[in-house]
């Protein structure tokens, strides 16, 4: 992959300025909306910053089989939206940092960071473009990711970026009963180096290309023919390079306010460059659908198949099912309350122990809408990890109160 040329950038930056302020320009304006939570500049610019303050207690924080260790943790999240829209055409950027501390050791405590721009411009009727950046500085709770099953007290927090590209182009009207959609995306995760957990592994680079077609019928339902590629190389982890092919149907059909499906259904094919490891080729799945019997209650299904590449050194990929359920009931317009279960399957192939994972989360939730400034969540979650492999094995209880606020 070709790395960034500042050089480059520096060179291009005016004329680039001058292209984006031509594209979203926008009449001036200089007032605070008082209707929504966004600050508009004299230039035109929408300025949407956030505050999310998360105090909770979690039991088990290193996700041990045995010796379980607690703490409360503080996490505080700031971020902040910059959008110019004229209507046809968008720029976004967000920017954000969360701070984790917590009250048993500090060397748990983090600071991540990340940074993500979009750009959405349409050269007229049937012509849309769509181009996303994102960079994100991430750390990896200790017992979790690489060190699962494997918690170390005398290791540093593992910590990783993550680099994601996308770029799509979309033709047809969108009155239209058809339309075509090409993507590519690029992707990079770098790990800082850990020799405990021999990180350098995992660095890992996809490159993605793929086409949807779509088709409305115009009787509630959009069908969709998903076709694309991903091909996945690691630096020195040679045994999981693969080419992962997906072809999948989809279907959105909303008959009344009442149901709502979405959903795609198709085959996914797994081919791996070293071709002493075994291929996977199966049926892969993104289904969801939404019940609202009555105004004020709406309950969701989704469930999901696909591979996975590990995060640990267990075999060279997984098979992960997920199922969700879930159910909103709004009391007022200040106050609702949620219920959710969610269940996930990991079955780790080309793997000597024959590892399987099943992960169950009960999480229960009351949202209070204190202002129009002002959120308040109260929560609680009870998580099971059950493997058959040592040391993987875990029980939790989370318990939180999540303060967010806005402009």
């Amino acid at each position: 992959m070709t790395k960034f040329n500042h050089t480059v950038l520096s060179a291009k930056k005016s004329v680039l300025a001058t292209a984006l302020l031509a594209i979203f320009s926008l009449p001036t304006v200089a007032a605070p909306d008082n209707s929504t939570d966004t600050y508009t500049t004299k230039s035109g610019a929408q300025v949407t910053p956030s505050l999310s303050i998360d105090a909770k207690y979690d039991d088990n924080i290193y996700n041990q089989t045995n010796n379980e260790t607690s703490s409360a943790v503080l996490i505080v999240a700031p971020a902040v939206n910059f959008t110019i829209d004229n209507g046809i055409n968008t720029l976004s950027f967000d920017v954000g940092l969360n701070s984790g501390t917590y009250a048993e050791n500090s060397d748990d405590n983090y600071v991540d960071g990340n940074l993500g721009v979009a750009v959405h411009i349409e050269t007229g009727k049937s012509h849309r473009f769509d181009f996303t950046t994102s960079i994100a500085s991430i750390s990896e709770q200790r017992g979790s990711g690489l060190s699962e099953g494997a918690f170390d007290p005398n290791a540093d927090l593992i910590r990783y970026s993550d680099l994601l590209l996308t770029a799509t182009y979309e033709y047809g009207m969108r009155s239209t009963q058809a339309r075509i959609a090409f993507t590519t995306e690029a992707g990079t995760t770098d790990y800082s180096n850990n020799n405990v957990f021999a990180t350098a592994d995992s660095n890992v680079s996809n490159n993605l290309l793929g086409t949807t077609f779509y088709y409305n019928t115009n009787a509630f339902t959009e069908v969709s023919l998903t076709l694309n590629g991903d091909y996945i190389r690691y630096d020195t982890a040679s045994l999981k390079d693969s080419d992962v092919y997906n072809a999948l149907l989809g279907l959105k059909w909303q008959s009344s306010s009442v149901i709502t499906l979405d959903g795609k259904l198709g085959f996914e094919f797994k081919q791996f460059e070293n071709t002493a490891v075994d291929d996977f080729d199966g049926l892969t799945w993104d289904i969801g659908a939404k019940w609202q019997p009555l105004r004020y209650t709406s309950f969701y299904l989704s469930t999901t198949q696909a591979s996975q590449d590990p995060d640990s050194a267990d075999g060279s990929y997984l098979v992960e099912r997920d199922v969700d359920l879930s159910w909103v009931h709004a009391w007022s317009s200040k106050v609702d309350t949620s219920l959710a279960v969610t269940y996930q399957q990991d079955e780790y192939e080309n793997e000597a122990n024959n590892r399987l994972d099943e992960y169950l989360k009960y999480t229960a939730a009351v949202d209070y809408s204190l202002t129009q400034w002002l959120d308040a969540s109260l929560y609680a979650e009870m998580i099971n990890n059950d493997s058959n492999q040592q040391n993987i094995s875990y029980d939790k209880f989370v318990a939180g109160l999540n303060l967010t606020f806005t402009l």
